[in-house]
């Protein structure tokens, strides 16, 4: 039977021309246990998570690389992708023998789950691939709201727009160009993206505040003042005026060169601040 690696290896052939870009496919996607895991590691020093009988999904899962650490930490995982990527999430899965994890293919717009099934839905690096733009993003968003229960949480991350090198071209600024001279300007200079995409139309980064008004208009309310984890009263005095400042320019979640943030639904928020973590900034 082939092994997860044998996969890896034989689809990034199949897939690229470039051995760098074979090699850099392989890396990142054989490296991702590790890479999940120390994401969730890093939440869990913002908030108190307890995945211990609960059910977790894992929205755009990839190759399922959170499994190992949910189900170890006695939770239900539940990794839901539409794309391929599932048949390597699936070998992972079964390479590790993890009894408490399945793989579902479907849309995340559309997600075939009970309304407030889930204690937690984690959501890494998916809302800047619906390429349906606003629309998808908000369905989404909806759609997480509607899947979680009353007291669960939602763990998202999802590049800022506002910042100028680019994660998935690797490349300055092709996110300010039309679509088209984008697509001219990545062709020259990474042509291995036009591997996995057609053009870079199929990116959606969000504004700072296309973030707030996509959480606003879906019910939801972050954990913290801030997408990263932060509250204005973790910042000296100064800083915090600066801050303020830069919220009545629309800017004040602009200081950030990706979203990684805890949410809830709006009407949950009061109970839950409780279990936001503070240790870490005195560490």
């Amino acid at each position: 039977m082939e092994t997860f690696s044998e996969a890896l290896e034989w689809s990034a052939r199949a897939k690229f021309s470039r051995e760098e870009d074979v090699q850099r496919w392989v890396a990142y996607w054989g490296q991702t246990t590790r890479r999940n895991e120390e994401l969730l590691a890093a939440f869990q020093r913002r908030a108190k998570l307890d995945f211990s009988g609960r059910t977790v999904l894992d929205v755009g899962c990839g190759t399922g690389g959170l499994a190992k650490a949910i189900c170890e930490a006695g939770g239900r995982y539940i990794g839901l992708d539409f794309h391929d990527i599932l048949a390597f999430a699936r070998l992972l899965i079964a390479e590790m023998r993890l009894n408490d994890a399945d793989i579902v293919r479907a849309s995340a717009t559309h997600l075939p789950l009970r309304d407030g099934f889930a204690d937690y839905i984690i959501a890494f690096d998916i809302v800047e691939h619906l390429v349906g733009g606003y629309r998808w993003q908000l369905q989404f968003m909806r759609e997480m709201g509607r899947a979680l229960r009353p007291q669960g949480l939602i763990l998202l991350i999802t590049p800022n727009k506002l910042y100028p090198v680019e994660g998935h071209t690797f490349l300055p600024v092709p996110h300010y160009l039309p679509a088209r001279l984008a697509d001219l300007y990545i062709r020259w200079r990474n042509p291995g993206f036009f591997s996995e995409y057609k053009s870079f139309r199929e990116i959606q980064l969000l504004w700072p505040w296309t973030l707030k008004r996509l959480l606003k208009e879906a019910d939801l309310a972050l954990l913290h003042d801030f997408p990263w984890c932060m509250d204005r009263e973790d910042y000296p005095p100064r800083r915090r005026y600066l801050l303020r400042l830069l919220g009545l320019l629309g800017l004040e979640w602009a200081r950030t060169k990706g979203f990684w943030l805890i949410a809830c639904r709006q009407e949950s928020l009061g109970r839950l601040r409780t279990l936001k973590r503070k240790e870490w900034l005195r560490a």
